[in-house]
């Protein structure tokens, strides 16, 4: 059953956008139904998208009632006790934000499903993928988020070390009877990253890379899961199939029992929609 809905799910490389900036999906399981849309990201979501949510929210719960609805939101797990200012919930959710209040403001159960990175990181293990490359995704992925002005913050040293001594625990990427230290571990994930791309896109010593001019558009180009031009592409698109695995399994075991309202981003809907489409 997990093998035929994980190759349901389409790979973000072969994702196509489509023309417009909602989609929308409506399906039934027996008497419960699934409404989940589909938004293209905008740093801030205008008014006819805010009002096309709303109008299709309050539909939903007029036609289910509260009682058995969820309204599943793409973000980090809501805390309903620490509700943020309206500005801030965007910043955090996007689009998914505005559903928000909505649900609040109608006493609906609010869910985030977003596997974690333990369980991401797990999943692509077991996918016959080279341990040296997963670790080196996950790597770059870190870096391209802290880099400011294709600087790598020294202040982010501590967090750059935990990382790469995780990586090492999971991956087991240097075998040897005592831990590594963090120079043999950063010169291991260096020289793949030269042996895959055939160029010097970080310095050889764990200490010099604070004064490191980093391109920036390389290191984003090499590890995006739009492509499968590279090796590092490949487990790119391995872990967004598999945070997609991780979402549709959420939202099919939710909509046994509940009516599901959701709102992801537009490539979540287009990779999974034919995990909730009957045959």
């Amino acid at each position: 059953m997990k093998i035929v809905l994980f190759e349901k799910i389409k790979p973000l490389s072969e994702y196509r956008a489509p023309k417009e900036n909602i989609i929308i999906l409506k399906e039934k399981l027996r008497r419960n139904e699934l409404v989940y849309i589909g938004i293209r990201h905008r740093t801030h979501p205008n008014q006819a998208t805010v009002e096309y949510i709303r109008k299709q929210f309050q539909n939903f719960i007029r036609k289910h009632g509260t009682k058995n609805v969820i309204a599943i939101i793409e973000g980090p797990k809501f805390k309903k006790n620490i509700i943020p200012e309206y500005s801030n919930i965007m910043g955090i959710y996007r689009e998914s934000g505005v559903l928000i209040p909505l649900a609040l403001g109608n006493n609906v159960c609010i869910k985030s499903i977003e596997p974690t990175h333990k369980q991401l990181l797990r999943f692509v293990k077991k996918q016959n993928l080279k341990k040296e490359n997963i670790g080196l995704w996950v790597f770059i992925n870190y870096l391209t988020s802290i880099i400011n002005n294709n600087k790598i913050p020294q202040e982010k040293k501590s967090s750059i070390v935990n990382l790469i001594l995780y990586l090492n625990q999971e991956l087991g990427m240097v075998k040897q009877k005592e831990n590594p230290n963090i120079d043999i571990l950063y010169k291991t994930l260096i020289k793949n990253l030269r042996e895959e791309t055939k160029e010097t896109l970080l310095p050889n010593n764990f200490e010099s890379i604070w004064k490191y001019e980093v391109n920036k558009k390389k290191l984003i180009k090499i590890q995006s899961p739009n492509s499968e031009q590279t090796n590092i592409n490949k487990i790119g698109v391995m872990f967004n199939r598999a945070r997609d695995f991780f979402i549709v399994q959420k939202i099919l075991k939710l909509w046994q029992k509940n009516n599901i309202f959701v709102v992801y981003g537009i490539n979540h809907l287009v990779c999974q929609r034919d995990c909730f489409i009957k045959n």
